[in-house]
């Protein structure tokens, strides 16, 4: 809603950009809208549930997991799919993670790229749907220390920060127009806890996480041109919550 000068209007968009909602276009988005967050939290249980299962598409050593969600409102929509045939080639369409190769592979849901090892394991891998979203697991970001569990700070954040604006050019070379929202969780990290380095030196977080799972709330990302570190600062800053620390 738009409001200016005493008036408020509400406004959509189409390819050929923004227009005014009639009245019966905005009682059929208020209602479309109540059906897309029901859709949207079902996509992301539904996803959370396979990993757990390790029902994904390739297989990871380590049960413990970051899982990041890209999910375009438009995406639930009925009938919305986007073209991926020449996903591979697409600048952006590379793991979160790189150290040495990788690959990608088209598969029932869409198309996988994945950090290739000569053991037929990997710690990663970015799954993009033939609707548009996009699922990010990662298990670089978690490990072990001296038999402590874990989250490496700097690890799993930067790299986040720095990955998920490829995404969104990728969503934008596929023709998907926002919003979207972003999901974070970690799944499997009960007794893990926060490393980081400061100027301090090295230092862990005051108390292991008392829970399987963390998830994080849903972040609407209106545009393309968002400001990351603002809009993911509370996801992190509830990760260094149930760490023991006041904020990321």
């Amino acid at each position: 809603m738009v409001t200016f000068k005493g008036g408020s209007k509400f406004y959509s968009r189409h390819s050929n950009g923004k227009y005014q909602l009639d009245v019966a276009e905005l009682r059929s988005a208020f209602l479309a809208s109540e059906t897309v967050s029901e859709k949207l939290v079902a996509f992301r249980t539904d996803r959370l549930s396979k990993i757990l299962n390790d029902e994904i598409p390739v297989r990871i050593k380590e049960s413990a997991r970051i899982v990041f969600h890209l999910l375009p409102l438009s995406s639930f929509s009925s009938g919305y799919s986007v073209d991926l045939k020449g996903i591979a080639s697409l600048p952006g369409f590379e793991p979160m993670r790189v150290s040495s190769g990788y690959g990608s592979q088209h598969n029932f849901d869409g198309c996988c790229v994945f950090e290739s090892f000569p053991d037929n394991f990997s710690l990663g891998y970015t799954q993009v749907f033939r609707s548009g979203c996009i699922e990010t697991v990662d298990s670089r970001g978690l490990g072990a220390n001296n038999d402590k569990k874990l989250i490496f700070a700097k690890a799993y954040r930067e790299k986040l920060i720095e990955y998920l604006p490829k995404l969104l050019m990728l969503e934008k070379r596929f023709g998907v127009t926002p919003p979207f929202v972003a999901a974070l969780s970690l799944i499997n990290v009960r007794d893990y806890n926060m490393f980081t380095n400061s100027p301090w030196g090295q230092t862990f977080g005051s108390h292991p996480i008392d829970r399987d799972h963390l998830l994080m709330p849903e972040i609407l990302l209106e545009d393309f041109d968002c400001d990351i570190v603002k809009l993911l600062k509370p996801a992190f800053d509830a990760i260094y919550n149930a760490c023991g620390y006041a904020e990321s």
